[in-house]
């Protein structure tokens, strides 16, 4: 089901919280491409999310949506002050960094990696949504399984015709954009882009 959050509507929202806190998938606008996602507390969502894509949940490389900082505390190990200066320079905006995880991330899904990606997008749909739940979401691209030339899905109606049965909810946030984040390895005293994408390509040290 399509929902159009307009100005903030807080009928909607929680109708969304709902969703997410029964272990529903939820299809979310961003400053990138439009992404499935489910609540990080939910023991399924994040299996069902891979057999939509067919893939297996081992290999699956989800990344963390959040609406601030001070939520990634529980999920990311404590960031040096050339992270931080970097996380803040560029965020919210269209930035996945890959930053090591704490314990926390490999007994919510069953990973053996040792880092996650993490944004927080500036879209204000997502970040309502986000800070209404109260808690970050796993997310994963939504692609185009017809067109490998444009590779993602940029309007919610195509969303909804192609993947309509297999989520609870498409939020409408327009038309999105067909282009990815920018993906940086961020450590403790240097950084490393491995994919170009929307996010400017700035100097981040």
């Amino acid at each position: 089901m399509i929902y159009r959050l307009g100005s903030v509507n807080s009928k909607i929202i929680d109708t969304i919280v709902s969703i997410y806190e029964s272990g529903g998938i939820v299809v979310l606008p961003t400053d990138s491409v439009y992404v499935f996602t489910c609540s990080v507390k939910s023991a399924t969502a994040p299996e069902r999310i891979c057999r939509i894509q067919g893939i297996d949940i081992k290999q699956a490389k989800f990344s963390m949506l959040f609406s601030d900082f001070s939520m990634m505390a529980d999920y990311v190990k404590p960031f040096s002050t050339f992270q931080f200066k970097i996380l803040k320079r560029t965020l919210p905006g269209p930035y996945t960094f890959i930053v090591e995880a704490s314990p926390k991330i490999g007994k919510i899904i069953p990973t053996s990696r040792k880092t996650i990606g993490i944004r927080i997008p500036d879209h204000p749909d997502a970040l309502e949504v986000i800070k209404a739940l109260g808690h970050p979401v796993f997310s994963s691209s939504v692609h185009d399984p017809e067109d490998e030339l444009t590779d993602y899905l940029a309007d919610p109606a195509q969303i909804e015709n192609f993947y309509g049965d297999k989520v609870e909810a498409i939020i409408d946030g327009g038309f999105g954009n067909v282009y990815p984040t920018t993906v940086v390895e961020l450590f403790s005293g240097h950084y490393n882009i491995i994919r170009n994408g929307l996010g400017e390509a700035i100097d981040l040290g």
